[in-house]
């Protein structure tokens, strides 16, 4: 009879170290839903700053976690689509007539480390600034079209034609390996609850996120990019482990 009791003594510490610590974790918790627009960068697009007039989409979820008041781990789950168009621009002119386009879906896992500049901001009042980094795995299915190029205006010999040779013998690659770089702010409506918007620059080290190279600019890599808004919730909810009541 002592030893039961022992026993169900031991089991009612542990399953309270249980309870705390399963609390404290889920309280801990933050999942987020994110929306916003795909932004692609490479041999299609002049700007520096990506191809804004052939926009896509994304949708995405994460988990994050703090470990201390300023720093956060953070696991994100983004779909969407990209596309490029040399179409879309008129200047310089030979865009027009290369007019080569793309889309892509993209399904990207990837970890982060976020540094919440102020503080904790589900602490907080007003808006709070946030930094992060990490890495990133992208699945991607790409879907080049080269059929509009204008092979009157870009002459046999000419880079263009032999470069498209060169890249249509190569496979476009089905995963790439992609490092976000980005920043962010909350604003906190509630003790669980916040808002928040951000941006996000991958950078892939592949020139073939397009499915073109040679025939493009074979010295610039393609990157993409995300601008979204979204929401934080931080769970908290009961222990479902029930524990006895000891009694002698």
């Amino acid at each position: 009879m002592q030893l039961i009791f022992r026993t169900t003594i031991l089991f009612a510490l542990l399953c309270t170290f249980a309870n705390v610590n399963a609390q404290s974790l889920l309280n801990r918790l933050e999942f987020g839903l994110h929306a916003g627009t795909l932004i692609y960068q490479g041999d299609l697009t002049p700007s520096r700053f990506g191809s804004y007039r052939t926009p896509g989409w994304q949708l995405g979820a994460s988990a994050s976690m703090p470990l201390n008041n300023f720093l956060a781990v953070r696991a994100n789950l983004m779909y969407g689509r990209m596309k490029g168009d040399d179409a879309a621009y008129a200047h310089p002119d030979w865009r027009q007539h290369r007019s080569f386009n793309f889309n892509s879906s993209v399904l990207e896992v990837s970890g982060l480390a976020v540094w919440n500049v102020f503080g904790d901001p589900q602490h907080r009042t007003g808006l709070s600034p946030y930094i992060f980094s990490g890495l990133g795995f992208s699945f991607v299915k790409v879907n080049r079209d080269a059929s509009n190029l204008d092979r009157d205006y870009f002459p046999a010999e000419s880079g263009v034609q032999s470069g498209l040779e060169t890249d249509l013998a190569h496979s476009t690659p089905r995963a790439v390996f992609a490092f976000p770089v980005g920043a962010g702010v909350r604003y906190p409506l509630t003790e669980r609850l916040s808002l928040s918007a951000e941006t996000s620059y991958r950078i892939t080290f592949n020139d073939y996120l397009d499915g073109f190279s040679q025939s493009g600019n074979p010295d610039l890599k393609d990157n993409y990019h995300s601008i979204s808004i979204g929401v934080f919730y931080r769970f908290r909810g009961n222990n479902s482990v029930k524990c006895p009541v000891v009694s002698r």
